[in-house]
């Protein structure tokens, strides 16, 4: 994290961890104002890689599962990184700064890895890879008066479209995926966003990235963690639910499996919304189990959780859609029982 924004965080009174802000004193307390919507976070767990050069464009074509032709100044593009069998190693959303320069957000935890393989293939194009976490503050603002207040702070109109872009030299705002309030973040220098910061906690609550990451569970939004990179084929955790491939594009490493699930085939697992009891939240990967199953085998394993604002754990499972109406244990046939719950979109797309 950026020193000038960790000590301006901690003067706010931010609790960190190895991956950003915890919380601010009172977890729980901020899980539970959720419910009102009208909330702020530093997304400091999310890293930035920059791809600049005359072949940015292109290179970014050559390695995703979305159309990169799609990416504009306005519209920015949730994309996939797979290997070449066709599994997720990285999930992210792209955005372009200015002509032959890119923003690429994911999980900060994965960067370094992710970034390592990337410039295995740059070969001779004309294109940078690095680490751009630390230039940049990312806040995430929801609800309906810090949205509106982020407006009043930027100067800039929040785009009405989910992934819809509106910048200036100083601020970059991108809209979200929501489930029943805006939902947006904004990418800035530090310093530009001190000012943000101040003007937010008049109508919102700063809230530590566990209770964010509910917002972006309830908006079924899926995430490769380091715990889970080369586990999920996209499809597998709806990854074209959500406007995150193109199969009219050509080809990317792991294209001929993403392919030929679509065309060939019936996709036999989704990731599905669930909430169990208990105090612990579930580290993804976490196997469950059917107990309708005769095999021995896990049915899923869980993508994402968190705890939720009324209490116990929320989750996406990747799962055997076969087994989504049955009874599920999670960690083993003897573990906490799933719920299901709903996702913003239809699984049936």
């Amino acid at each position: 994290m950026n020193k000038t924004w960790q000590d301006f965080l901690t003067d706010c009174g931010a609790v960190l961890d190895e991956q950003g802000v915890r919380h601010f004193g009172n977890p729980e307390q901020e899980t539970r104002i959720l419910g009102s919507g009208h909330v702020f976070a530093d997304l400091s767990h999310f890293g930035i890689i920059e791809a600049r050069g005359a072949d940015a464009r292109q290179f970014i074509q050559g390695q995703f599962t979305n159309d990169a032709r799609q990416i504009t100044p306005e519209a920015a593009q949730i994309t996939g990184y797979c290997n070449p069998k066709g599994r997720l190693l990285a999930i992210f959303r792209i955005i372009e700064r200015m002509p032959d320069h890119f923003l690429l957000l994911t999980p900060r935890a994965i960067v370094a890895d992710t970034l390592n393989r990337l410039r295995m293939f740059v070969l001779r194009s004309a294109v940078e890879l690095r680490d751009a976490s630390d230039d940049f503050a990312i806040l995430g603002v929801s609800g309906e008066k810090t949205v509106a207040q982020l407006e009043q702070s930027t100067a800039l109109a929040i785009p009405g479209q989910v992934n819809g872009v509106n910048s200036d030299a100083r601020y970059c705002i991108i809209r979200l995926p929501d489930n029943g309030g805006p939902r947006c973040a904004v990418i800035a220098a530090p310093e530009d966003m001190k000012g943000i910061w101040g003007d937010l906690d008049v109508h919102g609550a700063p809230i530590g990235y566990a209770a964010w990451d509910y917002l972006d569970l309830e908006a079924g939004v899926p995430v490769v963690q380091a715990e889970t990179r080369d586990t999920f084929i996209p499809q597998t955790v709806n990854l074209d639910l959500v406007g995150g491939i193109s199969f009219k594009k050509g080809c990317y490493t792991g294209q001929e499996i993403v392919a030929r699930l679509q065309y060939l085939g019936t996709v036999k697992r989704r990731m599905y919304r669930f909430d169990f009891a208990g105090g612990e939240t579930a580290v993804p990967g976490t196997p469950v189990y059917d107990l309708n199953s005769a095999t021995a085998d896990a049915a899923g394993h869980v993508v994402a959780s968190c705890a939720g604002p009324g209490g116990g754990i929320a989750a996406l499972v990747c799962l055997q859609t076969a087994a989504a109406e049955g009874e599920l244990r999670l960690g083993s046939k003897e573990g906490p029982q799933l719920t299901r719950g709903a996702l913003p979109y239809d699984l049936t797309d």
